[in-house]
């Protein structure tokens, strides 16, 4: 009886587990779907400060409205927050503002350092004389020194510096920590990390962290770090459940306040992915990852991304032959139906010569069968063709993304040379400059175009039967849409955010909107337009 309750125990044990991964990750999932009706939010703010910012004289004010500007792009955009804090230099300089001029060129280091610019960030902190700083600058001037030799210390390829690099780190924390205010939530996250990093203690760490998010909003950078730390701490207590929860936290704070410069989805795609139990999940979280970081564009993100990529695509490739096979396992079994069909025609017909009374009987249930066994082939036929052409279209997606694969790599391999060759200005250039090639946006929408064709021939027809009769639309080439049904084609296979069909498309947001504004007044019935379209060709010819 007592092994009993053992084995029973561990078993609900298993299962409350397994139910409380499932709620954290599941509420992630709600958190995605809504990632960019956030970023809409930010970027509507944003547009407000733009305004304010463009509409004031140059003045105090003005450095105050760009510096914000600044804070609201640096976990947004990374080009966005360099160009603004190069703004707020400027005017600075042209103002005769110390206190701003040197706040900018601190925030110019620390965005270098999470840049992977340590050089260039350490050369900015090396300008400024701490002696003449006041309090507030101190503080930031010790912050920022904090992160770019942290980053130093986890980046850096060279394991000869990484104890002069953490002896800074510390140094700088220590200062910062004696610099900031004790009533504030930055104290004690400093309070934190200086228990984990210098003191090592890292049950005192986790309490104080744990006091600390009690006290922040979800939607802050902080509560997403502390989250994160607080991950990393179960982690290495082995507490998967907790480990879980808290990743996830950290990803839905992430998300919602919202911060491109994120880490928490990225562990939580190769854990669900070693897992193994969702691959379709791991695949789903690591190109919100590749997303996020190709839209806040800090190469080290990318870079760092594109290192755990493959890895899951590869096991989602497998997954998919997987199912290929087991679809070819199905036509072999209607195969064997087929034989088995046609060997019981063949003994049917040795009994009508035995069975002369019911030939007639008989040969009409041949007849019969006969037909089905067409019907079967042409089903077989027709289910054969439906999946080279579902073929074409998952072909054209494992094409793009062996493309940018290849590309990942071959920046990798140019940003490594450029580095030991500190052409790292050159670098900047050619990536921020980097575009993909008018050549293979022709080249994919060709293909895009055929293979989509190939699986709905009817489409084009059965969307012009939505539209008004004066507003029908023709193409000029036979295997090729216009730009308006192009867009209305990938909503038929799904896809449903003006982003997403925007960058699919090699298009502005701005043209989607004005594409599905102009579609919807020629349509016949505007309320159902786009829920019609997504109707169109339910069976596949």
């Amino acid at each position: 009886m007592p092994r009993l309750i053992v084995i029973f125990l561990s078993v609900v044990f298993c299962c409350s587990t397994a139910f409380a991964d499932n709620y954290w990750l599941d509420r992630l999932d709600a958190t995605i779907h809504e990632r960019y009706q956030v970023q809409k939010q930010k970027e509507r703010k944003l547009s407000v400060l733009l305004k304010t910012v463009n509409a004031l004289n140059e003045g105090r004010a003005k450095l105050h409205i760009t510096d914000s500007l600044y804070k609201e792009y640096v976990t947004f955009r990374y080009d966005s927050a360099m160009a603004w804090v190069e703004r707020e230099k400027n005017l600075a300089e042209r103002l005769g503002d110390d206190y701003y001029r040197q706040l900018a060129i601190i925030h110019q280091a620390y965005l270098c350092a999470l840049g992977g610019y340590y050089a260039e960030g350490e050369h900015n902190l090396q300008m400024l004389d701490t002696v003449k700083l006041n309090h507030q600058l101190r503080y930031e001037y010790h912050v920022a020194r904090f992160w770019l030799y942290m980053f130093c210390d986890q980046y850096s390829s060279n394991k000869s510096l990484k104890p002069a690099y953490r002896q800074k780190m510390k140094e700088s924390l220590m200062a910062a920590l004696n610099l900031a205010d004790k009533q504030s939530p930055e104290y004690l996250y400093l309070e934190g990390q200086m228990y984990a990093i210098v003191r090592e203690d890292q049950k005192t760490a986790f309490r104080v962290r744990s006091n600390l998010i009690r006290r922040l909003p979800v939607r802050s950078k902080l509560y997403a770090s502390t989250a994160y730390d607080l991950a990393w701490y179960y982690k290495s207590q082995a507490n998967k459940e907790k480990y879980v929860e808290w990743c996830c936290r950290a990803a839905i704070s992430d998300m919602l306040t919202p911060l491109k410069e994120n880490l928490a989805i990225q562990d939580l795609a190769m854990y669900v992915f070693e897992k193994g139990d969702n691959i379709d999940r791991a695949t789903r979280y690591i190109y919100v990852a590749m997303e996020d970081a190709q839209f806040f564009g800090a190469r080290l993100r990318i870079l760092e991304i594109a290192h755990k990529f493959p890895t899951i695509l590869s096991a989602y490739t497998e997954k998919i032959q997987g199912q290929k096979s087991r679809i070819s396992f199905g036509l072999v079994l209607l195969a064997l139906l087929s034989v088995i069909v046609l060997l019981s025609l063949i003994f049917i017909k040795k009994q009508n010569n035995l069975l002369s009374l019911n030939k007639l009987r008989l040969e009409r249930m041949n007849n019969k069968l006969e037909r089905t066994n067409g019907q079967l082939q042409e089903s077989n036929e027709k289910l054969e063709d439906t999946n080279r052409k579902r073929e074409g279209l998952a072909q054209l997606y494992i094409d793009l993304c062996a493309k940018y694969i290849d590309k990942l790599k071959k920046y990798q391999t140019l940003v490594k040379r450029k580095i030991k060759t500190n052409q790292s200005q050159d670098l900047l250039t050619m990536i921020t400059s980097s575009r993909i090639s008018e050549e293979d946006v022709a080249t994919f929408i060709h293909r895009f175009d055929r293979a989509f064709l190939d699986l709905y021939p009817s489409f084009i027809t059965e969307f012009n039967g939505l539209l008004l009769p004066s507003a029908q639309i023709s193409v000029s080439l036979p295997h090729e849409l216009t730009p308006e049904l192009r867009i209305y084609a990938l909503m038929r296979l799904g896809v449903k955010g003006n982003q997403e069909i925007a960058d699919l498309l090699f298009l502005s947001l701005q043209t989607i909107y004005n594409y599905r504004s102009m579609m919807k007044g020629r349509a016949i019935h505007k309320e159902t337009f786009e829920e019609d379209v997504r109707k169109l060709c339910t069976v596949i010819k």
